[in-house]
């Protein structure tokens, strides 16, 4: 730590720079004037991390000294040494955010216990990346960039903890309350809870995860893990018993702070064993322990019968088939894991067939967001909502498509392939051929619900694309025909003017115009 000393009594000036330079050699001092003008000089050249000042100063007071310094964008920590007099000074240079004040006659222990909290201030800060003020005033924030990120080497760490106020040598208990969906209405009530946590704690700090719809708890009680999960397990009840929708806890034990992150990740993976368990029970690794989990036997015939009322249309019986999957899942305490990647699984299948039958886009635009909320579900409530809304998803689809082509399953896939793929010379025979069904009983399909034959019904579509060509492009028309799947532009040209009574380029002229 580098370090200006700015007094006009000079033994006493003299002294404090002695007793710096006993301290610890890592303490430096690199300059030293006996007066507030020559102290702001000197600390502009040497651009310090601490600043020991006296209040009353010759030419410029301590305080008019710092005020320039900061007005010019310096962020030095700084001491104040003041007379029992001039208290007023003091209160003044705090608003200002001095670190610390020392009443003359300045001691030993006074200096050293000055220079430790400001070396834990700027190891912590240089940890941080930016100036932080008081570690203890600001220890949320610390603690949530500790849980996100790798903490820093074990000194800083270490620092970390004395500056917050944990004791060194006593191991800490983290509680992580999940509230999904409810954490923006409900985490203060919870922080408001915990807080009155009662019990031999010796500090207690909360702090949210928005990023993990969490707040948790640091806690130091110094209680054996055996005796604190009965008393937290009391606490809970007392807070949370009354709620409909409890917050899902788990708890573990860590050494010290560097293990935060690296807890916070086995409590997440403890949580998720509240999809199979009792919501409201506590969770923590020798819980999920004892758990005699079952591997999930993947109903394959639950899936074959989704695809077969999907793609007939049937809405109730996807429904049913739906609730019967999470009951299958949920009777018994499978694997959490196995049981999202089984719904995964058995949702990407559903939606397959649902783009065959009822619309590719439709599935495809929502596929991300369904699948993310199975794969992100924390809970039973969540997997059972992320569920629930998949299936009433796959019925409106289902409606829609239904109304837009009243039309059997079978057709309706037919006229899907026309068309995406009419450019492609697609024939009837290949449709025939994907849906296992005869050409004939295709053509007859189209002429009893369609009332065309295939081929009016493929050069309809054709044509219709061939008009939204010429008026809204400026392809050529050798270029359109082969864009709607007519290679011969002279077969092309006669086939549009039989259909609307115009040439390609007659129709454009006049439409354009």
């Amino acid at each position: 730590m580098r370090i200006v000393v700015v007094e006009d009594e000079d033994n006493t000036r003299e002294g404090i720079i002695r007793l710096i330079r006993k301290i610890d050699n890592r303490y430096e001092v690199v300059g030293e004037a006996d007066n507030g003008a020559d102290g702001l000089e000197v600390i502009k050249k040497t651009t310090p991390d601490l600043v020991i000042a006296d209040i009353k100063m010759p030419q410029l007071t301590g305080i008019e000294m710092l005020e320039r310094l900061k007005e010019s964008g310096f962020r030095h920590k700084s001491v104040i040494l003041t007379g029992f007099s001039e208290f007023e000074y003091a209160r003044k240079a705090i608003r200002m955010g001095v670190v610390e004040y020392l009443e003359k006659p300045v001691t030993a222990d006074d200096i050293r216990t000055a220079l430790a909290k400001i070396d834990n201030e700027l190891a912590i800060e240089k940890w941080v990346g930016y100036p932080g003020g008081d570690p203890a005033v600001h220890a949320e924030r610390l603690l949530a960039r500790l849980s996100l990120q790798d903490g820093p080497e074990a000194a800083v760490t270490s620092k970390v903890e004395q500056a917050i106020g944990f004791e060194p040598n006593i191991p800490l208990q983290i509680l992580s309350f999940y509230l999904g969906h409810d954490f923006e209405t409900r985490r203060q009530s919870v922080r408001t809870e915990i807080s009155r946590m009662p019990g031999p704690h010796r500090r207690l700090v909360l702090f949210d995860l928005p990023s993990d719809r969490s707040v948790t708890a640091v806690v130091q009680s110094g209680t054996p893990e055996s005796e604190f999960g009965p008393m937290l397990r009391t606490v809970v009840v007392a807070a949370f018993g009354s709620w409909e929708r409890k917050p899902v806890l788990c708890w573990g034990t860590i050494p010290d702070l560097s293990g935060l992150k690296d807890g916070l990740v086995r409590l997440k993976e403890c949580r998720k064993w509240s999809i199979v368990l009792n919501q409201a029970q506590d969770l923590n690794d020798q819980v999920v322990r004892e758990i005699q989990a079952k591997v999930l036997p993947y109903p394959a015939t639950l899936e074959n019968k989704a695809a077969a009322a999907i793609s007939e249309g049937n809405r109730d019986e996807v429904r049913r088939i739906f609730r019967l999957w999470l009951e299958g899942c949920l009777a018994d305490a499978y694997d959490p894991g196995h049981v999202i990647e089984a719904s995964v699984r058995f949702v990407s299948s559903a939606l397959r067939v649902l783009g065959e039958y009822h619309g590719d886009a439709r599935s495809y635009d929502r596929q991300k967001e369904w699948l993310n909320a199975l794969m992100e579900a924390q809970t039973k409530g969540e997997l059972i909502l992320a569920m629930e809304t998949i299936a009433e998803g796959i019925v409106s689809d289902i409606e829609n498509s239904l109304v837009a082509l009243p039309h059997s399953p079978t057709l309706q896939k037919a006229i899907r392939m026309i068309k995406e793929h009419y450019q492609d010379g697609i024939t009837l025979e290949e449709i025939a051929s994907s849906l296992r069904i005869t050409p004939e009983y295709l053509s007859s399909l189209f002429t009893k619900e369609v009332k065309k034959t295939y081929s009016s019904f493929i050069k309809e579509i054709r044509i219709h694309k061939a008009k939204e060509l010429l008026l809204r492009s400026e392809m050529k028309t050798f270029e359109i025909a082969g864009k709607v799947g007519y290679p011969d532009a002279k077969y092309f040209s006669r086939v549009f003017k039989e259909t609307t009574g115009l040439s390609p380029g007659e129709f454009q002229r006049l439409n354009k115009s």
